[in-house]
């Protein structure tokens, strides 16, 4: 896999897989319909912990406040020919610690894209702040998001406290002077 700042935006990534790419970028004010229509696609609601539709004046405010908040990151993960396929989020705590979040639309499933984002993202969230992990949580009966994280390096640890119910959580913590 080859990684290169992308022309158009210094914040973000592009990434090879196999012959076709992806660009992860910041997500803008234009995204916010899209990301909406994804939030409350019924496919993708099936995987989500949170498995209720928002209503979009909520989903408005929150989009405002998240491209503007220092402590996340939003972004939208795209083809080579930059059409948005999903979105990558990671929300930073006050312990150098960020929740990831990872959707792709139901035709992007299965192609390697959720990999190759979740690994170039990851290595955004850790340059962009002083990490000490990356965690998620993952309901248990998604499998293939399981496996998603398990494949990209990310650790299963059953001893966690306050463990959701149907949920496994999963971190990556920081290597070395990364």
């Amino acid at each position: 896999m080859r990684s290169k700042v992308h022309p158009q935006e210094p914040a973000c990534l592009e990434s090879q897989v196999d012959s076709r790419g992806i660009v992860l970028r910041l997500a803008t004010d234009e995204d916010c319909r899209q990301v909406f229509a994804w939030r409350n696609d019924p496919w993708l609601m099936s995987f989500s912990t949170s498995q209720s539709p928002v209503e979009w004046s909520d989903h408005e405010l929150w989009f405002a406040k998240a491209i503007k908040n220092p402590d996340q990151l939003l972004l939208i993960i795209c083809s080579d020919s930059e059409r948005p396929m999903g979105v990558l989020r990671y929300d930073r705590n006050e312990y150098d610690q960020a929740l990831i979040s990872i959707y792709l639309a139901q035709k992007h499933t299965g192609k390697g894209y959720g990999s190759a984002a979740l690994n170039e993202g990851n290595v955004m969230a850790f340059k962009r702040w002083p990490l000490k992990s990356i965690q998620a949580w993952v309901r248990a009966d998604n499998q293939g998001s399981v496996q998603l994280f398990q494949r990209s390096g990310f650790a299963n640890d059953h001893e966690t406290p306050n463990t959701k119910e149907n949920h496994v959580f999963f971190e990556l913590k920081r290597q070395g002077n990364k």
